[in-house]
């Protein structure tokens, strides 16, 4: 199998592809940057939660009673 040849790529097609690579991604996530600031909030806190649940279900493997990891994630 031959190897491609390498060809030069201008400076202006690759700033032109960066660009349109941010434009893509901007407007992919323009709907959560808009709602974030109209109401100034985040989904930081049901993340950070699920985070939680997530470690105490790690720590409370192997427990017999299966209603003790359940009581503390009520108390969070």
């Amino acid at each position: 199998m031959k190897n491609k040849p390498l060809r030069a790529r201008s400076p202006q097609r690759d700033g032109l592809e960066r660009f349109r690579r941010v434009l893509k991604t901007f407007t992919r996530g323009l709907w959560g940057i808009l709602n974030f600031l109209r109401t100034g909030l985040t989904n930081g806190l049901s993340g950070g939660l699920n985070n939680a649940i997530g470690t105490l279900k790690k720590m409370a493997y192997g427990y017999r009673d299966f209603n003790l990891p359940q009581k503390i994630v009520m108390n969070l």
